[in-house]
Formats: C-alpha cells, structure tokens, sequence
C-alpha cells in the first residue's frame, strides 16, 4: 500500500510515496537531476542500497522511482514447491 513519508537520499530530505511488500520498496519522488545517481537512500533510520538505479518514469523529468531489494532475514533462498523426490 502506498503512504507518504519522508526519506533523505544523497543527503537531502524528501517527502516521497513509499510501497513497501515483503521482498521489496518502491518509492516514487518528485524529479530532481541531480538525485538520479544517488546509491543508497534512508528510510525510517535504516539505509538501503538503491537495486536498479532511479529510473526517470517516461522520461518526462516529472517522477523519478527507485526500487529496493530487501534483504532476507535468514540468508536461505525461498524453496521451491516442486518434489524434489525420485521415483523408484
């Protein structure tokens, strides 16, 4: 669901739209040139690498969107659902 909250990214704080889900963050901001390469960006006191860049959404110099990859709590990749088990 997205909410609005402020971030600071490259140093500067922003009010922003902020989605949050179990695997990732996306944000959405208003365009600024010179945050598009920014590497990390701070949320709620913690920092997170920014995964794919800022992306400037239609190249319109309107929106920029980051996406953050969260990181597993445990470090074991998800399991698959198939039967792994041979058959005799």
């Amino acid at each position: 669901m997205w909410s609005k909250e402020e971030i600071i990214i490259d140093g500067k704080k922003k009010n922003c739209m902020v989605n949050e889900s179990d695997s990732m963050i996306e944000i959405e901001l208003p365009y600024d040139s010179k945050l598009c390469k920014a590497q990390t960006v701070e949320i709620n006191n913690l920092s997170h690498n920014i995964a794919n860049g800022i992306v400037n959404i239609g190249d319109r110099d309107e929106v920029l969107k980051l996406t953050i990859i969260k990181e597993q709590k445990n470090g074991k990749p998800p399991q698959s659902r198939k039967d792994i088990k041979l058959s005799k």
